[in-house]
């Protein structure tokens, strides 16, 4: 990954901490799914905020409401990064992920078996079938608190 900016007033970040600190962003803001083939996306009003996660991760960068006329909306923004830069960044994450960790997981074994020459319809089922229960698994926990 590359060592633009993305630094808090204060010291400077480390390598672990900027990884650190775009997990827990990709944690909170981010969703992890498999379209054709690593999907990573983080939605955010704050379109600074991803442009700076994007000089590190690449990607995409695009207006998510750009017809809205409703001015109690704040216009929102997505950072979409896919396939193999996707997958890459992933993997160099995934220390630091804890909400995701189990999505980009199964989204990285895809990954591999499509790699691989392995993933028949029965694993990328599998896979989805993980992928779709975990994200319902984690939507019902928060509506619990």
């Amino acid at each position: 990954m590359d060592q633009r900016k993305l630094e808090p007033p204060g010291p400077r970040l480390t390598n672990r901490e900027r990884y650190a600190y775009m997990a827990g962003y990709i944690d909170g803001e981010g969703s992890v799914r498999w379209s054709h083939g690593p999907c990573l996306e983080i939605t955010n009003t704050h379109r600074e905020s991803l442009e700076e996660i994007q000089t590190y991760l690449g990607g995409k960068i695009h207006n998510t409401n750009p017809n809205n006329k409703n001015s109690k909306h704040r216009p929102c923004y997505r950072l979409t990064i896919h396939g193999e830069s996707a997958e890459k960044v992933l993997f160099d994450l995934l220390p630091w992920l804890i909400i995701k960790k189990q999505q980009a997981e199964a989204v990285l074994q895809l990954a591999s078996a499509r790699r691989t020459n392995t993933l028949t319809p029965e694993v990328l089922a599998e896979g989805l079938e993980f992928l779709k229960v975990d994200k319902q698994v984690a939507f019902d926990t928060r509506a619990d608190e």
